[in-house]
C-alpha cells in the first residue's frame, strides 16, 4: 500500500495549521490570565489602600480626641472597631495584631489623665506615633502586590 504524496502534503498542511492554532489560542489564554491576574491584584491593592487609610485617619482623630478626653461613650470606638473587623477579614495576622495593639494602646490612652493642650505639641515631638507600627505593616503587605 503506498500513500498519495498530495494527500500526505495536506495532512501537514492542516496539522502544521492546527499547531499554529493551538500556539496562538494558547498565548492568547495566558496573557488574557495574566492581564487578569494583575488587574486583581491592582484592584486589590487599591481596596486594602483605601481600608489601610481609613484605620489610619481614624486611629489619629480618636489619639487627638483621647488625650483630651477620657472614654466617657464607648460608641466613640465603633467606627474604629468596624474597620478593624473589615481589616480581619482581608489582612495577614501581622497587621491585625498591629491594629489591635493601636486599639489597646488607644484605649489605654483614653483611661490615662488628660493632657494640657500646651504639652501636646512636646508629647507630639517625643514620642513614636502609636499608627508608625501598623503603617509599616500595611507598607510591607502592600508591596507584595506592586511586585
Amino acid at each position: 500500500m503506498t500513500i498519495d504524496p498530495s494527500l500526505v502534503s495536506a495532512l501537514s498542511a492542516v496539522m502544521g495549521s492546527l499547531a499554529g492554532a493551538s500556539a496562538s489560542i494558547f498565548t492568547t489564554w495566558m496573557t488574557q490570565r495574566n492581564q487578569n491576574h494583575r488587574e486583581r491584584s491592582q484592584l486589590e491593592l487599591r481596596r486594602r489602600e483605601v481600608l489601610y487609610g481609613e484605620f489610619i485617619a481614624e486611629g489619629f482623630k480618636l489619639t487627638a480626641d483621647a488625650t483630651e478626653h477620657s472614654l466617657d461613650h464607648p460608641e466613640t470606638l465603633v467606627n474604629l472597631y468596624t474597620i478593624l473587623g473589615r481589616i480581619r477579614l482581608v489582612s495577614s495576622d501581622a497587621i491585625v495584631n498591629s491594629a489591635e495593639e493601636f486599639c489597646r494602646l488607644l484605649i489605654d490612652r483614653y483611661m490615662d489623665k488628660n493632657i494640657p493642650i500646651e504639652e501636646i505639641p512636646a508629647m507630639i515631638r517625643d514620642s513614636d506615633h502609636p499608627l508608625r507600627g501598623f503603617a509599616s505593616e500595611c507598607r510591607a503587605e502592600l508591596d507584595r502586590y506592586t511586585t
